[in-house]
């Protein structure tokens, strides 16, 4: 939503008051670092990612996967479950 207001021409000059271009860009690096630390390749935050990174990098804010693979992928290095303490 933040991006959507970010590249609106008239919403833009109020959020650049609110939230400079820099601290968008943290917020939208630490977003994609949580979703990836937490996504499974076949959830809804793994969709989530790829759209939010896709729209960043649309936007200018994330900069484009350097190397021959170009593809956003989920390895279960990334990924595997936490085992849950206490159940």
């Amino acid at each position: 939503m933040l991006q959507a207001a970010w590249k609106n021409r008239i919403l833009r000059p109020i959020l650049d008051e609110l939230l400079p271009t820099e601290e968008l860009v943290y917020l939208l690096e630490k977003t994609l670092a949580l979703l990836k630390l937490v996504a499974t390749p076949t959830s809804a935050l793994a969709l989530d990612y790829i759209i939010l990174k896709r729209a960043g990098m649309n936007n200018g804010l994330v900069p484009p996967p350097q190397g021959p693979n170009t593809s956003s992928s989920f390895s279960s290095a990334t990924t595997a479950d936490a085992p849950m303490g206490g159940h």
